[in-house]
């Protein structure tokens, strides 16, 4: 119960920051009421002093920091590199690796912990670069800037300003980069399923197959794509 509403609070602060919510106070408030929901319900299982706390607090002002860099890239477009990216969509798996630590504690296994946060966190990178990839065409329409875009409009040397649909899909199409970074992602899929062996969790191996299983599909049908493209090109040349 307590990690629901960690998780509640989490993503009404996450749909602050990408400007999707309505009314912004409200939201905030919202997610302060569930945080701190969720600090009463963990403060009568665990005692100040035990691990857990420990766990918390650095992954909760983990994720706090990287949704305050997040905001402030929506507000002033810069470079974003792969580490910065992945700082940021990692540590979005904050709320699950809390709950995570949270039942580790309970149940004195303490010692799994580790390789939980390890796959959770790769899991999670490769999950968000998977949506920006198959999103970025909404993202540009709401002017929403994500390490995709920022790489897409790197390599196409394009801007001042937000570019447009037609421009990012000539360069997403000349460089094949929808398909590169699919390859990506899939590539940390495989990490968190590897890093993840050590739990023994049929449900959350399960889970990362099926989430692998959809990028390779992704991968496959934009590396199709992309030849037809060129051979349909190259006949009619």
């Amino acid at each position: 119960e307590a990690g629901s509403y960690l998780g509640v609070a989490y993503i009404l602060l996450d749909h602050l920051v990408d400007g999707q919510s309505a009314e912004p106070v409200m939201a905030a408030k919202l997610s302060r009421a569930f945080y701190e929901q969720a600090l009463t319900l963990f403060q009568g299982l665990f005692d100040p002093g035990t691990p857990f706390w420990g766990q918390h607090n650095r992954l909760w002002a983990e994720l706090r920091q990287a949704l305050v860099d997040e905001w402030q890239l929506q507000r002033k477009a810069r470079h974003v590199s792969q580490a910065e990216f992945r700082q940021w969509a990692e540590i979005k798996a904050a709320p699950v690796i809390i709950t995570v630590a949270a039942l580790a504690q309970a149940s004195s296994l303490l010692d799994l912990v580790p390789a939980a946060e390890a796959s959770l966190r790769e899991g999670g990178a490769a999950a968000q670069l998977d949506h920006d990839i198959g999103d970025w065409s909404n993202d540009i329409a709401n002017q929403h800037l994500t390490y995709f875009l920022v790489e897409v409009m790197s390599a196409g040397q394009l801007g001042p300003g937000w570019p447009t649909e037609v421009e990012v899909a000539a360069v997403i199409d000349a460089g094949w980069l929808d398909a590169q970074y699919f390859k990506l992602a899939q590539e940390w899929f495989v990490e968190s399923l590897r890093l993840g062996a050590r739990l023994d969790c049929p449900s959350w191996t399960n889970f990362l197959e099926s989430c692998l299983a959809r990028v390779t599909l992704n991968l496959d049908r934009q590396k199709l794509r992309h030849i037809l493209r060129v051979s349909e090109k190259a006949f009619r040349s």
